[in-house]
């Protein structure tokens, strides 16, 4: 299985909404440096979509799992507001899988993320 992203626009900005269960999008030979604890993103969300779940994997969809944001309502999936949750201690280059949970048909926008 491969994750497969799909372009949206919003805002002017390019964003990332996922799809499919199991699927969204991969970042390859992301440096964390020394180590990093947080994932930050800016999100998106609608109401009706608010609580639903995606994984931060490393190196491949069935990865390690460095840890799980449960998305909440920012007001709609084009309305962005950061969220942030700590991870696993990573360091060093690795692939990084954003990976839906669940079975709805999509998740949650997401305008851009970083790691500290």
């Amino acid at each position: 299985m491969s994750a497969r992203p799909l372009w949206l626009y919003s805002q002017n900005r390019k964003s990332v909404r996922f799809i499919f269960n199991q699927r969204g999008p991969t970042y390859t030979a992301v440096d964390f440096g020394q180590g990093r604890t947080w994932f930050h993103g800016s999100v998106g969300e609608d109401p009706n979509y608010a609580g639903r779940q995606f994984q931060i994997r490393l190196d491949s969809l069935t990865g390690p799992v460095l840890g799980t944001i449960t998305v909440m309502n920012t007001g709609g999936f084009d309305t962005y507001t950061d969220q942030s949750v700590p991870i696993a201690p990573t360091a060093g280059k690795h692939d990084v899988y954003l990976v839906a949970l669940g079975s709805s048909p999509g998740v949650a926008n997401l305008d851009f993320f970083t790691f500290s």
